[in-house]
């Protein structure tokens, strides 16, 4: 008689359970009619192999082109590709979740998801910081929105533009010394993601703590601050699917007093930044001090720790993805149209030039007023969201119904803002081309402009979308101006990987200053 080793036996009700649980998620589940990947509709392995490769909104798109408006990715959740029923359920007051992708043996539960919120993650440096970011709760997240909001007002943003305005030329000495050193010639190749990288945190201090973190002024990346929160980002890539395992382990309380997460750096860069501010007698009023005043004046709405919260959840969202989006407008500016773009912007701004209509540093109102660099710009929020990765929502009890179909709840509904912005629905069977005309027939921007996702829809919309507009406009249109931008390979595409944000590659171009205009 042969009997089977204790191991053999738990392997084997092992893979039993495994099949069984595979065969109640794939064909007892309510949304078994959805169409989509096979493996995602058991398995979050199908969602982590697209962080793997980094190009989950590639594989989002053509998904929904294949199966049309919902496309099952995971057990629980559907992808909402209609452009429409995508606002619906982003503007509705449905409660941020996770993306609930699950390893097989992880069985998903409605109790389980209060605890695994993908947001969550977003506390730093640990779930006891919570933000705005990571509030999952629509109420609490509008109460911070309202505590937070005077700080990333226009009004308070553009009262920093003197000081952004030293940032700008500051980036431009840089660059102007990257031409002239050490080969002594009239043209460089330069790794535009480098110094722009540097100039978007740098203004990131400057308008949170009246003062630059010092990128640009040192050359350097100060603390490895950069280089690490592109770790960051990958890291929360991955546990944003599995937020218990991170509370539990990187994201527990107890590692941030040793100061050893992931986290780490840019609390240490903001905590140092908030004490140096204490210090400064040329403290402006800046997010900060807004912030200050809104506690001040509201203390039994906003907790003293809202503002150390707000400030590292700037600093941590708002440099990389402003980065990116200024050097995938250079990109695709440059790139298309065998520079024909290139050619009708430059001509814009040289004839605005000419007429004495731009500054030596352009202002931010001067931008408002070039319609065809306006254009490019919308066309790059519409071709690079910066946020790769999609927004989710929670159906509730009472369940909820979007495009005709009724979902039950616990069903996470989610929406990637790659999939919207690139629906031939709404932008035209060209939907795949970089096309700033779409944006110049004032109707059709009516039309167009409500599905533009670039900064997310309702209450989870980018808190600092005034502050990245300014600075893109600026550097956009300075950049232009002001040097001859050659890519180093003709035709060549805007390579990145999409893990959690769209986060540039090394960019290399020729750069060289060009002649006086007017």
């Amino acid at each position: 008689m042969v009997f089977s080793s204790p191991i053999s036996l738990f392997a084997e009700w092992t893979l039993l359970f495994l099949l069984l649980l595979s065969l109640k998620r794939r064909y007892l589940s309510s949304l078994r009619d959805i169409p989509g990947p096979f493996f995602a509709s058991f398995t979050g392995l199908w969602q982590i192999f697209r962080i793997i490769k980094g190009d989950e909104h590639v594989a989002m798109i053509k998904l929904h082109r294949e199966h049309g408006p919902f496309v099952r990715v995971s057990e629980k959740e559907v992808s909402v590709g209609d452009p429409d029923a995508a606002r619906e359920v982003l503007q509705a007051h449905l409660r941020k979740v996770s993306s609930t992708v699950f390893f097989l043996v992880y069985p998903l539960t409605p109790e389980r998801e209060a605890h695994t919120e993908f947001y969550s993650v977003f506390s730093l440096p640990d779930y006891n910081y919570v933000n705005q970011m990571s509030e999952c709760d629509p109420k609490e997240v509008i109460r911070r929105s309202r505590n937070v909001n005077a700080g990333y007002a226009l009004s308070n943003v553009i009262r920093s533009e003197p000081e952004v305005d030293a940032l700008v030329q500051l980036l431009e000495q840089r660059l102007d010394e990257c031409i002239s050193q050490p080969q002594k010639q009239a043209s460089a190749v330069v790794d535009l993601n480098h110094w722009i990288t540097y100039f978007t945190f740098d203004v990131l201090g400057e308008v949170t703590f009246s003062k630059p973190f010092g990128f640009l002024a040192a050359g350097r990346d100060i603390r490895d601050t950069v280089a690490n929160s592109r770790y960051l980002v990958a890291y929360l890539a991955f546990v944003g699917r599995y937020p218990a395992l991170h509370h539990a382990t990187l994201g527990n309380p107890l590692l941030s007093r040793l100061g050893i997460q992931p986290t780490s750096h840019i609390y240490d860069t903001v905590e140092a930044a908030m004490a140096d501010r204490s210090h400064n007698p040329h403290v402006r009023r800046d997010m900060m001090a807004q912030w200050e005043g809104v506690r001040e004046a509201h203390p039994d709405r906003m907790e003293e720790g809202e503002i150390g919260n707000a400030a590292l959840a700037n600093v941590g969202a708002g440099g990389d993805t402003t980065s990116a989006t200024i050097q995938a407008c250079l990109h695709y500016v440059i790139n298309t149209g065998n520079g024909g773009l290139l050619r009708r912007l430059r001509e814009e701004m040289d004839g605005a030039q000419s007429r004495g209509e731009l500054s030596e540093t352009i202002s931010f109102a001067e931008t408002q007023r070039l319609p065809f660099l306006q254009a490019c710009i919308k066309e790059t929020y519409r071709c690079h969201p910066a946020f790769g990765t999609a927004y989710s929502r929670m159906v509730p009890p009472e369940g909820f119904t979007v495009g005709g179909r009724t979902f039950t709840s616990g069903t996470v509904l989610s929406v990637n803002s790659w999939v919207i912005n690139t629906s031939r629905s709404v932008f035209g069977a060209d939907a795949d081309t970089f096309n700033p005309d779409r944006w110049l027939d004032p109707e059709e921007v009516k039309r167009m402009a409500p599905y533009l996702m670039h900064w997310g829809t309702g209450y989870n919309q980018c808190p600092g979308r005034n502050l990245a507009n300014l600075e893109t406009c600026k550097v956009v249109a300075q950049l232009v101006r002001d040097y001859d931008i050659e890519p180093t390979q003709p035709g060549g595409s805007f390579t990145f990987k999409n893990r959690l944000l769209c986060l540039a590659d090394p960019h290399f171009c020729r750069l060289k200053r060009r002649g006086k205009v007017g």
